[in-house]
């Protein structure tokens, strides 16, 4: 009861301020921009470049969401109030996660429209599986962004030292396993003239990289391809940066 009415006291703070009509407007005009620039310049009916683009865009939204949700409280001084009241520190944490992940749901929800008019202008209709999983793809994803944006947020009060942080750490995460940038080590350490060290970074290094990172497992899931593996590594991830942000608080609470 404790961790959904701190869910819900984060969820009003969201609601009575621009920020959650802010967030819902342009997540939503963006995904919809995407969806009619293909359709009406190549009269192509597909949600894949939503999809597609949704990590990057989860950069720029969810750091904004989280940003304020600790660095606020000890700008204004509430903290030390919050851990005077009768509330356990993992309740504490648990309710805003659960505070900034319910309104990334209730966006996604909202773009369900998006599908649905593809399957209007289609006369095949699109594929039930890769959308369901694209969803199931996004709420892990953006719940990786969230947990991590916590942790940073409660480290300093200036929420903009949080935003930039949060979008860094999250860019590295999503990025470190990408085929692109492993070739590019590949090729720096070529150039070095160590073929070797370019074959272990080719094949060994690659692969566990390519495990580490969120955009890999996303487009796995995004396929349609539900992975036990995929979903025990985001929850795993979230786990492990929630704990995380219990520790540091627990410490300074004591």
């Amino acid at each position: 009861m404790t961790i959904l009415a701190i869910a819900k006291r984060e969820l009003r703070g969201y609601f009575d301020s621009p920020i959650a009509y802010v967030f819902i407007c342009l997540f939503l005009a963006l995904s919809s921009f995407l969806f009619l620039i293909d359709f009406f310049a190549f009269g192509v009916a597909d949600p894949r470049p939503f999809f597609d683009f949704m990590p990057y865009s989860f950069l720029l939204f969810l750091p904004a969401l989280t940003m304020r949700l600790w660095s606020e409280e000890r700008k204004m001084r509430t903290l030390e109030i919050l851990f005077t009241l009768p509330v356990r520190t993992y309740e504490a944490v648990l309710g805003k996660f659960l505070a900034a992940w319910g309104l990334l749901l209730v966006t996604l929800l909202m773009s369900v429209s998006l599908p649905i008019t593809v399957t209007c202008f289609t006369e095949s209709g699109i594929d039930v599986g890769p959308v369901l999983g694209s969803y199931l793809g996004a709420a892990l994803l953006g719940s990786v962004y969230i947990a991590f944006g916590l942790v940073v947020s409660f480290t300093t009060e200036n929420q903009v030292i949080a935003f930039v942080v949060t979008v860094a750490g999250c860019t590295v995460l999503l990025i470190i396993g990408n085929a692109r940038v492993i070739e590019w080590v590949g090729g720096l350490t070529a150039w070095m003239g160590n073929e070797s060290l370019t074959e272990f970074v080719k094949h060994d290094v690659a692969a566990f990289l390519e495990g580490l990172g969120l955009a890999s497992r996303f487009e796995s899931i995004a396929r349609g391809v539900v992975d036990s593996r995929d979903v025990g590594y985001y929850t795993s991830l979230v786990g492990f940066l929630l704990v995380t942000n219990v520790v540091i608080a627990e410490h300074r609470r004591s």
